[in-house]
C-alpha cells in the first residue's frame, strides 16, 4: 500500500507556539490515526508505504478504531516526509501494538522477535515482547498500555499494546529537510502472517526548534488559524 497524505484540517501553521517573545518553537507536521484524523502540516509531503488498516475489536475499538498493520519482515511500515522546516530536533510519538504470539529474546528456538525502528536508514531502537515464550519485556522507555489481551481481529493469541510518548529517546536531533521513519520486522525467530504480526496507531511528528515570525506575521497567523484545535490521545 502506498498512500501520500495531503493536509484536510485547513491552515494550520505553528502549532504549540512558544511566548510571542521566544524566538523558536514546536510544531506538529503530522499526526494519523488511521481513522481519517490525518493531519499533515502546510507544504509538507508525508508518504506512507506499507501497513494495512484493520480495526480493533472491543472494549478498545472506541479509543484506537483502526490500526496500521504488518506481517512481514521486508517492507516493513514507512512513513517518509519532505519540504519540512526548518528546526533542530523531532520528538515522535506513537502507539504499537504488538500482535499475536511474539517471542521475546530469551524464547528458545522459536526467538528472538524484534520490531526495529529505522531513522533515515538508521537503527534507532528494538521492542520485544513475550506474548508467548521468553520473560524480556523491552519497550525501551515506553509505556506499557494492554498486555496479553485481543487487540485486532486476528484471534490467534494475545496482544501487547505500548505507548512510545513516554520515551525520551524519541526526542532526537534532527535538521534536514527530509526524515523517513520505518517499523520493520527482524529476528530469527519472526515467522509473520498470521502467527505474528506488528502494528502502529496515533502517530505524532512534532519538530523542535522552529523559528518564529516577525510579531506582525506571527498575529496574522494566529488570526488565520484560531478555531483550530487538536488534542493528543494515546492512552
Amino acid at each position: 500500500m502506498k498512500t501520500t497524505c495531503t493536509p484536510y484540517f485547513g491552515p494550520l501553521v505553528a502549532l504549540l507556539m512558544a511566548a510571542s517573545n521566544a524566538s523558536e518553537a514546536s510544531q506538529i507536521v503530522y499526526y494519523n490515526d488511521f481513522d481519517g484524523g490525518l493531519l499533515v502540516a502546510p507544504g509538507v509531503t508525508a508518504t506512507q508505504t506499507g501497513g494495512v488498516t484493520v480495526p480493533t475489536i472491543a472494549p478498545y475499538n472506541a479509543t484506537y478504531g483502526n490500526i496500521a498493520r504488518a506481517d512481514d519482515n521486508t517492507a516493513g511500515i514507512e512513513l517518509v516526509f519532505s519540504n519540512l522546516p526548518a528546526h533542530t530536533g523531532v520528538n515522535l510519538d506513537f502507539a504499537l501494538a504488538l500482535l499475536d504470539s511474539w517471542d521475546s529474546t530469551d524464547g528458545g528456538n522459536f526467538a528472538p522477535d524484534l520490531l526495529e525502528l529505522f531513522i533515515d536508514g538508521a537503527p534507532f531502537a528494538a521492542y520485544t515482547y513475550n506474548n508467548a515464550l521468553g520473560t524480556i519485556k523491552d519497550i525501551d522507555g515506553g509505556s506499557l498500555l494492554y498486555e496479553y489481551v485481543q487487540f485486532d481481529t486476528n484471534i490467534f493469541y494475545n496482544d501487547t499494546v505500548v505507548d512510545l510518548a513516554t520515551d525520551p529517546g524519541l526526542i532526537f536531533p534532527h535538521t534536514a529537510s527530509t526524515l523517513s521513519l520505518k517499523w520493520i520486522a527482524s529476528g530469527t525467530g519472526w515467522q509473520g502472517g498470521s502467527d505474528e504480526a506488528y502494528a502502529i496507531d496515533k502517530v505524532w511528528v512534532e519538530l523542535t526548534g522552529v523559528a518564529i515570525p516577525e510579531p506582525a506575521t506571527w498575529l496574522l497567523v494566529a488570526l488565520g488559524a484560531a478555531g483550530f484545535a487538536l488534542r493528543r490521545n494515546v492512552g
